[in-house]
């Protein structure tokens, strides 16, 4: 039973339930397994540590698994108890029972179309009042009673660095993310699941919905840059969607990193043979024996220099971008395309859950990091690593970067980023460069 535990990161698999299991049947296998494995019960003194943090492990599993359960039960009570009209643009809708007051005054506004359908696992409009200077002007939380509880100061942040162009800025800072490790994984995963839940809820609205994919494309850099003891605390800021502090604590990081690195700039130099053999070793370890290689084989360096951008661009020289589209498909050819059988089934044969899963788990170990912080490995595959259905369908449509495109879906304003990548270059033998995008 110890082994289940240690070798487990969801509180299912340590119980040995099937994720479908219902709440009170998890709970009473839960105080069924405690008793057994807790060293403080039933237990003589000078139990064996490994019970403990056994112990630790499953408790905070549960913890967490009971805090998602809560918020969601609340968010379907208060479906039950409110009315499903809805409620124009109030000033004073964001504040409480003061905007409730003032949506009762307020005159009927006749619904333009049938309402969307909530969603089995999120919150529906019915729990949001409108506001209008925001994208997410249908999901602005009026109530805090619901599984998004004190969201709506994060929603309009994230809303205003929209507005403003700087939803990427946090791309211009170079950040290293943690490794997910117990249970900062499994909060991670819950983080990720609350994102992409409200991402779900906005089927007709591609700004909004395109914003918070970016957003969940982003936890990395904003839950993971600072070490891995700011994990939990900067994940539980995250749940309460205080996304103001988060993305200042990371701007104030970089900007930092950035003054550093302009009082004492990198250089070409090469690695020591200690930090080639260190590295070698890590890679060895991590299972990336082709990294390994290459890092004590390898002469090339970081080129550094101030003629490297001059070497580049006479490598790569600048073209018109002005194409001869005479002859490309029109948006209505391209709409008229995707609703061929052919065309539908490239989701389903290459892009299915399992193929996105093979692909990552085959990834080598220790890759670069992606311009948001995300290794293939490290990062990707673990959160298909839990029998979580709901989850992998939803970073099927939400977080695989050619899906949108494929499928005709995103906001043409974050085309430039979203398509986009970070370059480096390094030294060659014959003093050439090599661009490398990542």
């Amino acid at each position: 039973m110890i082994a289940d535990i240690t070798a487990h990161d969801s509180i299912h698999d340590m119980l040995g339930l099937d994720s479908l299991t219902s709440f009170p049947q998890l709970k009473v296998a839960f105080n069924k397994t405690l008793r057994i494995v807790d060293p403080n019960e039933d237990k003589d003194p000078g139990v064996e540590s490994g019970e403990l943090r056994a112990t630790q492990k499953l408790t905070e599993a549960y913890k967490v698994y009971k805090d998602l359960h809560d918020a969601e039960a609340a968010s379907h009570r208060r479906v039950n108890q409110r009315p499903g009209a809805a409620v124009p643009p109030s000033s004073s809708s964001l504040s409480g029972g003061r905007g409730q007051a003032a949506a009762a005054r307020a005159p009927p506004v006749a619904a333009p179309g049938p309402a969307p359908q909530p969603l089995p696992h999120g919150p529906s409009q019915d729990l949001f009042a409108a506001y209008e200077n925001t994208i997410f002007r249908h999901c602005i939380v009026a109530s805090d009673n619901n599984s998004i509880h004190n969201w709506d100061a994060g929603l309009q942040f994230l809303s205003d660095k929209e507005h403003s162009g700087n939803l990427f800025e946090l791309r211009n800072f170079t950040f290293t993310s943690a490794l997910l490790i117990g249970k900062d994984h499994t909060i991670f995963l819950v983080c990720m699941r609350k994102v992409l839940v409200l991402a779900h809820i906005f089927p007709d609205s591609i700004r909004a919905r395109d914003t918070l994919r970016q957003l969940a494309r982003l936890l990395p850099t904003l839950l993971l840059s600072h070490g891995y003891k700011s994990i939990q605390a900067r994940s539980n800021r995250s749940l309460k969607g205080d996304l103001e502090w988060l993305w200042a604590t990371c701007t104030k990081a970089g900007r930092a990193r950035q003054a550093r690195l302009t009082a004492n700039p990198h250089t070409g130099k090469a690695r020591t043979a200690t930090q080639l053999d260190a590295l070698a070793q890590k890679a060895t370890r991590a299972g990336n024996h082709s990294k390994s290689c290459q890092a004590v084989c390898s002469d090339s360096s970081p080129a550094l220099g101030s003629n490297t951008l001059k070497k580049l661009k006479a490598k790569n020289p600048q073209r018109s971008v002005l194409f001869d589209k005479r002859f490309w498909p029109t948006p209505a050819d391209m709409d008229a395309l995707r609703q061929e059988d052919d065309w539908q089934r490239v989701e389903q044969e290459h892009f299915s859950v399992d193929k996105i899963r093979q692909y990552f788990a085959r990834s080598p170990s220790l890759s670069a990091q992606d311009p948001n912080g995300w290794r293939p490995r490290e990062h990707v595959a673990c959160l298909f690593g839990e029998d979580n259905e709901e989850l992998h369908k939803l970073i099927q449509k939400h977080m695989a970067r050619v899906m949108p495109f494929i499928k005709g879906n995103f906001y043409p304003g974050h085309r430039e980023e979203a398509a986009g990548g970070k370059y480096f270059a390094l030294e060659k033998p014959n003093e050439g460069g090599a661009p490398v995008d990542v």
